[in-house]
This record gives structure tokens, sequence and C-alpha cells, in this order.
């Protein structure tokens, strides 16, 4: 829908064209950093045409998990931009947004009255404290088909030219593919990190992604593992099952990420992670850190089991093999299909941890690396031959755990 303010009156002179800031997109604007500069770099070439802006604002739709979208919020005389997410389950017009649907693929245009009018979105109010006057609101289309929103609000006493209205809507399609180019790279990014991690994504954007290509890192190694789970998915619809596991690995990652850690891999049920171990080689914070985790995390599985049997669901049983040593972490596979994956000795070992703390029945299986790097003290299990290794290996468990 598109409406006239009441309070215009016939369009003034006023530039043909956004001369300005067009120039800047298709020039220097091409090779801007990011979302934030491109509207900052728009909106203040505007008023150097003299559109008299006083606020502007991009909604950009996201491909992300938890976040429905950010606005990109432009003021005159502010200096920078401000981003604002907006996750799921929210209300862009509640949150100060007009998004695509509100659109209809069309621009839209409402006078900025002194009074609120019944109905109208957060943002009017917003802009109206700014002293604003008249907003224009106009569709982005990316070439994916995507569609976001772009709007500019003006202090002019009489609002926007004709002339001007018509500018600015042809000045959005050399706005899009600019949008289009900062944002794939923050959405590359994210879906990197989210389904790769933190590490495995940089070096996927850094280019490291021939077959091959990897680290080694020193740092302390965390390797867990449902217990049961095959008896537990035969005992859950897939709903449940998939709740199950969410709900576990989110009180194992929130923990781990909160003192430090960086979960490198989910692998079905079980999660490696590490804590890195610093140039200067100490080892006692990364491990007192993993500690500090794991015991974070088996405080919060706790309470989830009290809920899952309230709810008269099973349990949800796990164990933690922590080690210190050195691990590969590289790109492996067939040349077209490709994996980051840890391998090495101590990865093996810390396995084999998990493992035992089957056999010795308790959450936490540590070496006695682990141990001797851990600044406080470690409840000793005894040596004990584990699987695939020649010698007996010494285990350490937490205090609280032990005998």
């Amino acid at each position: 829908m598109t409406s006239r303010p009441a309070n215009l009156g016939p369009d003034t002179l006023g530039p043909a064209a956004p001369s300005t800031a067009a120039q800047w997109l298709l020039g220097e604007g091409a090779f801007a950093a990011g979302v934030t500069p491109l509207l900052s770099g728009v909106a203040e070439r505007l008023n150097t045409d003299g559109f008299s802006l006083v606020h502007a604002a991009l909604v950009i739709e996201s491909l992300h998990p938890l976040l429905a979208g950010t606005r990109y919020v432009w003021r005159r005389g502010a200096g920078q931009c401000i981003e604002e997410p907006r996750f799921h389950g929210f209300s862009a017009m509640g949150h100060g947004g007009i998004l695509p649907g509100d659109l209809e693929d069309r621009m839209l245009r409402l006078a900025v009255t002194a009074a609120a009018a019944e109905g109208e979105p957060r943002y009017v109010d917003e802009v109206r404290g700014l002293g604003a006057t008249d907003l224009i609101a106009l569709p982005i289309a990316f070439s994916d088909g995507s569609r976001h929103t772009v709007s500019w609000a003006s202090d002019r006493k009489a609002g926007f030219t004709g002339v001007q209205q018509d500018a600015l809507t042809a000045l959005a399609p050399l706005l899009a593919p600019r949008l289009e180019i900062a944002t794939m790279r923050q959405v590359s990014r994210t879906l990197l990190d989210t389904y790769l991690g933190k590490r495995s994504g940089a070096q996927v954007l850094s280019g490291r992604i021939r077959r091959g290509d990897g680290e080694t890192i020193h740092a302390v190694i965390w390797l867990s593992d449902l217990r049961g789970f095959s008896a537990l998915a035969g005992k859950l619809s897939q709903e449940d099952l998939i709740a199950a596991l969410n709900a576990h690995f989110e009180r194992l990652v929130a923990p781990i990420r909160a003192f430090g850690g960086e979960v490198l891999k989910i692998m079905g049920d079980g999660l490696l992670a590490i804590f890195l171990v610093g140039p200067g080689g100490d080892t006692a914070g990364p491990a007192s850190a993993a500690l500090k985790a794991a015991r974070s995390a088996m405080a919060s599985m706790a309470h989830l089991n009290r809920e899952r049997r309230k709810s008269r669901l099973p349990a949800l049983r796990f164990g933690i093999g922590l080690h210190v040593g050195e691990l590969l972490w590289g790109n492996i596979g067939s040349p077209d299909r490709l994996d980051f994956t840890a391998i090495g000795p101590a990865v093996n070992l810390a396995s084999r941890l998990e493992h035992a703390t089957k056999a010795m029945r308790r959450p936490l299986v540590a070496s006695g690396t682990f141990a001797e790097a851990c600044p406080e003290d470690m409840t000793a299990l005894g040596p004990r031959k584990l699987r695939g290794l020649k010698h007996p290996v010494e285990l350490f468990t937490l205090p609280e755990l032990g005998p």
C-alpha cells in the first residue's frame, strides 16, 4: 500500500536522482566491509543530496537457527550504525522494524503525525521521537529470491518530495546487490560456525579446504558420550529421541563454551571438545576450565534428569574422558567429500577414557597426564588396562566421585 502523507504540499525542488549516493554505491561503496558501513555511507550521501534524513533502517532476514533477522539502524549524528538481532518467535513490528511481508513487494509511505495513529507500528513512533515527518519503506530483493526492507525517515517540514521518492525507489535495486554480497559472507560464516564449529569454519573461509590441510593442536581433550544410546533409541519415538539429544548437548555445549572451551565435533551421541593450551605451554588453566565445565555439565544434566523423571522419561547418563596432549585437526576424506576430523594417540586415549567411565561407574575419568596438569587434587582409581593400549593407564576422577 502506498499512501501520501496528508501534511505534504506540492513537490519542491529537489535532486533529480541521488547522484552522490548512487555513484558511491557503484564505486567505492561496492567494497564496503559490511552492512553497517553500507547503510551509513548511503544515508550520509543522501543527506549530501538534500534528503534531510534523520533515520534509516535495514531489516535483513537471516538463515540462522536462532536469529530470524537483524535490523541495522542509522541515526543522524550518531556516528555509527547499531545492530539489533531479532529472534525466532518475535514480531519485527513489535521489535521496531518492517518485515518484507508488511510491504507486499511495494513501497509503503506514511506521514509521521504529531500524535500516534491507532495501529501504527512501533517503528513510526521511534522516528517521531527524532522529529521525522515522513517515512518511506521499500522492499529489497536478493538474487536468491529472499526479501528484505529498507526504510528512510526525513525531518523535512514538507517531507520527501515526489522526485526524492522516485530517487529512493530507483536506489533500492542498486543497494540490493551490495547488501547481498555483504550479508552472504555473514551467512556463510554463521552456517560454517553452526555446522563445522568456529575453528573449522574459520579454516574453510580462509581457504584451507584441500584434503590434508590441518593443524596440530595442544589442548585438554574432552570426549563424552551418552550411555545406552542404542537402548534409548529402541524405547523412544524419533521425536523424543531427537529432543533428548538436543537437551543433552545443550547442557554440555553451554558450559564448555562458558569456560573457554571449543566444541570441535558432534558425532551422533558423542561430543569432542578442546580447551587450548596457550603458547607458554601452561596446562593448569585449561585443565581447571575443563573440570569447571564438567561439573557444570553434570549438575545441569542432573537437573534435566529430574525433569525427565517427572515426565516419566528415562534418565540420560553420560561419561566424560579428559586427557592432555596433541591432536591433528584437519581435512580428511575423498577428493569431493571432506570432513574435519581429529586424529592422533591423544584422541585415542581420550576415547578409551570415555569408554572406561562405564566400567568404572563414574561419569568422569581422566588420565594421569591430565591429573598432573590439573591444579586441584584428583582421586586415583588405580591403573587399568584399556583396549588397544599396551600398558595399563593410571586413571583418576573428581574427589566427589571417588570411592
